[in-house]
């Protein structure tokens, strides 16, 4: 493998297929669908997983920043993730998942689809990982492991943390725990992170590609071509991976990504896990440069990696 965004020879096309579950609804209902519409067309993917406490309704506070609150009304927020969700975990801790739920996570490994962990508690990662000292970074990650290996019988070999944030103190501290890669990140190019001259052991798996809530409603993007408009941003040889989410691609826009798996196919694009990619890549030596900033229709800064 070259030290590269390369994949592959240019005339073949690979997509990575990152399922973010963020909820407990998003686990109930999008993960069963996702997981057998994937196995009876023959396709792999990998599941990122929540398995604490679903308080997502604590993000409500959220509203009034202007930004969040055109992207909840341009991407339709109540319909994608249902009116529940304003009341997950807001006035008292919220359903556990991991818990409750343990036996639809286990079903996708029966599928042969990869398992790793996004979140433990998926609102309170999400909202303060950047904020996090290293003490509870350890207490937070070591009780997520703790909860994982109660599920599924062994520790997680990748993450990928909510909302695309990270720190160097999250990576000094994730370094110890073995991961084969990690997907914090966005951006084209796949290496080991750096963050003011310190690279990291880990190797990062970025998503390339934007999410369906980013784009919608924006420059022309609608419904009807949103498909044909990810696709055109598929490039052959290259690295691409897909961000989708059990409580939009699962649900409400399930026969939306139906088809998309039908068009991939039509095209000669080959769904992957990301477990299947880092085995072309890890022996790459690329380096990214972590930055923190704002992406298109998304709020707030978010982990983006460059190579050098």
């Amino acid at each position: 493998m070259n030290d590269n965004t390369e994949m592959g020879s240019k005339e073949e096309t690979i997509l990575g297929l990152k399922i973010d579950v963020d909820t407990f609804r998003g686990t109930r209902i999008g993960v069963p669908a996702l997981s057998n519409l994937l196995y009876q067309k023959n396709i792999r993917a990998s599941f990122f997983f929540s398995i604490g406490p679903d308080n997502m309704g604590r993000h409500i506070w959220r509203i009034f920043k202007p930004q969040f609150f055109k992207k909840m009304l341009r991407g339709n927020a109540a319909k994608l993730y249902g009116l529940d969700i304003l009341f997950k975990g807001f006035l008292w801790p919220g359903p556990d998942i991991g818990i409750k739920l343990a036996k639809i996570l286990q079903s996708t490994i029966y599928h042969n689809h990869e398992v790793a962990l996004h979140a433990y508690d998926h609102y309170k990662w999400q909202t303060y990982i950047s904020k996090m000292d290293e003490d509870t970074i350890k207490l937070a990650l070591d009780k997520a492991v703790v909860r994982w290996e109660e599920i599924f019988g062994e520790s997680p070999t990748a993450a990928g943390n909510p909302g695309w944030q990270l720190s160097k103190e999250w990576l000094d501290y994730v370094d110890t725990l073995n991961f084969s890669y990690r997907s914090d990140c966005r951006g084209k190019d796949f290496g080991y992170p750096e963050i003011d001259g310190k690279v990291y052991k880990t190797l990062q798996i970025p998503t390339t590609l934007p999410t369906y809530d980013e784009i919608i409603g924006c420059n022309g993007v609608t419904e009807s071509n949103y498909n044909d408009y990810i696709i055109s941003l598929i490039e052959p040889g290259k690295l691409n991976v897909l961000t989708i989410h059990s409580e939009v691609e699962g649900i409400v826009c399930f026969d939306q990504f139906r088809r998309f798996t039908e068009k991939c196919f039509a095209r000669n694009i080959k769904i992957f896990p990301l477990c299947d990619i880092y085995k072309r890549i890890k022996d790459t030596k690329n380096i990214l440069n972590i930055e923190f900033k704002e992406i298109p229709g998304r709020e707030g800064d978010l982990a983006v990696a460059r190579k050098k």
